[in-house]
């Protein structure tokens, strides 16, 4: 008879990306005004912040930031936002591939 394969592919600890880094003065500074001016209820630090709901909802970059860091904080939103979703993956898929195995 025939067969059917199925391929899994773990997501181990070097296939999440690492943590974006948000020490740089510049995104430091975006993320503390928008915890200073425009928070959600509840939230008190910025690393409260850093959901992926909220960072869909994250205040636009102002215009008085030069083109060259409003990439650079754009850039990082988009990779912790995608760091975020690979730690979800892992740890809702880790589980199931360890009972499977």
């Amino acid at each position: 008879g025939q067969g059917v394969w199925l391929r899994l592919t773990r997501l181990g600890p070097n296939s999440v990306e690492q943590k974006p880094d948000m020490e740089h003065p510049v995104v430091e500074r975006y993320l503390h005004g928008w915890l200073k001016e425009c928070a959600p209820k509840g939230v008190t630090c910025v690393q409260d912040l850093l959901t992926i709901h909220r960072l869909d909802r994250a205040p636009s970059v102002p215009s008085t930031v030069s083109a060259r860091n409003q990439r650079l904080i754009r850039s990082f939103l988009q990779r912790y936002k995608r760091y975020l979703r690979m730690k979800l993956y892992q740890k809702t898929l880790e589980p199931l591939y360890n009972r499977l195995f």
